[in-house]
């Protein structure tokens, strides 16, 4: 029996942390305080170095990145690409933290997973409203793709000097000094392509997974501690949806709480990082219990819980967006793809780096050349020479 939405309880076996506009405080549960305690024991332990995916050296400042616009990505029907002005609205200077913010859950979630720093958390961006459509859809590469495209041409950004031109009374020593210490600045800014940025990076690109949709449902079976569930995403302005279903075992007490706040549930992927490839270790379920509003020293106190990581063992993802040039309606599209197993997608061959940049110089060019044989067409069909 499918059970649909119900109302919002308590669960007595999710992790409960505690953030307020003041002070930190949880729920007076012995089994919470414990599980807090042992969290800030592995926080420390943890690893807090980062590993680089490419080095800040290998990379060379950048001032073609502003000149990718609609027209270009259009060419070679490019569905995801960042454009500067959408990603960093002309920040001066930019800041990595500011540029590309987590959600105000994910720290939480992650210190209370005990995860290092080679350990990716993935919740997405609560509220991100993004024109481009694009959804945490692993059943194809584009998202991948796009974060790696976004970190190197973020950082080639970075790299190029922040010079104001030379004013009209401005003596030329003046300027020459004003230069040099913008090259220091770059300089003093300049992060490598590592771990930290790119858990940033696909963070910030798209909106959290919630399970809000009445569509959602889930089911259980008790004798084989099996749980079930499928939920379905679609972007804000309708131009993308993703629709997944997950097998997982669950002990009956934690599944009871599942199925009774699941109107309040999130969706978080942990990944795992090796040779540049991320692989995916597992998922979490989140919801946030707010303050009584009723008091008013807890109404600004949020309870955030969280499961323990879970690895599916049946996960199938399908997914729907409009591409440059077609008309077809998404929700029209969805229901023609059959599902793809997960664990078997091309997602998981994507080599993260270099070996796998789109730079904005070779879309530059192509379009170029594009434009170029567009003119020599028109021509010989006018009898041009």
């Amino acid at each position: 029996m499918i059970t649909k939405l119900r109302h919002l309880s308590l669960g007595v076996l999710l992790i409960g942390l505690t953030a307020c506009s003041s002070k930190d405080n949880h729920e007076s549960n012995p089994a919470v305080e414990h599980q807090i305690e042992e969290n800030t024991v592995g926080s420390e332990t943890a690893s807090e170095k980062s590993t680089v995916i490419v080095s800040h050296e290998k990379l060379s400042p950048d001032q073609n990145w502003e000149k990718i616009d609609s027209s270009v990505l259009y060419k070679d029907a490019i569905p995801f690409y960042a454009q500067k002005n959408e990603v960093l609205n002309y920040r001066a200077p930019s800041n990595t933290i500011d540029d590309f913010s987590f959600s105000t859950n994910h720290e939480q979630l992650k210190k209370q997973l005990h995860l290092d720093k080679n350990k990716i958390l993935v919740v997405g961006l609560e509220g991100r409203n993004s024109e481009n459509n694009m959804l945490l859809d692993l059943s194809h590469d584009e998202y991948f793709k796009y974060a790696n495209n976004l970190s190197i041409n973020y950082i080639r950004a970075l790299k190029v000097p922040l010079v104001e031109p030379k004013q009209e009374f401005e003596k030329t020593q003046a300027y020459e000094e004003r230069v040099k210490q913008a090259q220091h600045n770059t300089k003093n800014k300049v992060i490598n392509y590592d771990t930290e940025l790119l858990e940033r990076v696909l963070n910030h690109s798209v909106p959290d997974i919630n399970f809000s949709f009445s569509e959602n449902t889930h089911k259980y079976d008790a004798d084989k501690e099996l749980m079930s569930i499928t939920i379905e995403q679609r972007s804000q302005y309708g131009g993308a949806i993703v629709r997944s279903e997950l097998s997982m075992h669950v002990q009956p007490d934690l599944a009871k709480t599942l199925s009774e706040n699941f109107n309040r549930l999130k969706l978080g992927y942990v990944f795992n990082m090796e040779n540049n490839q991320l692989k995916l270790e597992g998922v979490i379920f989140y919801y946030k219990n707010f303050g009584n509003p009723e008091r008013y020293d807890d109404a600004n106190q949020t309870v955030m819980y969280t499961s323990p990581m879970i690895k599916p063992i049946v996960f199938k993802q399908k997914g729907a967006f409009l591409k440059p040039f077609e008309n077809t309606d998404p929700s029209e599209k969805i229901e023609t793809k059959p599902f793809q197993d997960v664990f078997t997608s091309p997602i998981w061959n994507f080599q993260f780096g270099l070996n796998s940049y789109l730079s904005p110089e070779v879309l530059l060019k192509k379009y170029a050349q594009y434009k170029t044989q567009s003119a020599s067409e028109v021509l010989e069909e006018a009898g041009g020479p």
